[in-house]
């Protein structure tokens, strides 16, 4: 009956040992997932960091050029029609053709004169044709 006990105890010795390395192992796996999840999502969040001053240095280099007074007089220029004292404006309409095209004499289609559509052909030809 001792041998039989014996048998026993060692049986139930081993499950238990199984059963407790198993769930050891189990929360092992588990924290070492939880661990690697964190270290990519510091990684993650460095990387959205280091875009961020990235984003934030061409910002304050943008901020840098506005404050400047070569950067305010061209938007007082474009923007406002100003100039400054003494200065002359000319103002030049683009053409189609270029001086030294009109000098050779060569012609293109801006200057050839186009049959003016009605409206409704216009029209047709903007939805139907390709």
């Amino acid at each position: 009956m001792k041998m039989r006990k014996k048998s026993f105890f060692s049986i139930l010795f081993a499950v238990a040992g199984i059963v407790i390395t198993g769930w050891i192992s189990y929360f092992a796996l588990k924290e070492n997932k939880r661990s690697k999840q964190i270290e990519s999502e510091i990684n993650n969040l460095r990387t959205e960091a280091e875009k961020l001053r990235e984003n934030n240095k061409a910002m304050q280099d943008k901020i840098v050029y506005f404050e400047t007074p070569e950067f305010q007089e061209k938007m007082a220029k474009e923007k406002l029609n100003l100039q400054k004292e003494n200065e002359n404006v000319a103002i030049i309409k683009p053409s189609l053709v270029s001086g030294s095209e009109r000098i050779a004499g060569k012609t293109t289609v801006a200057e050839k004169e186009v049959p003016k559509k009605p409206n409704y052909e216009k029209w047709w030809d903007y939805f139907f044709k390709y």
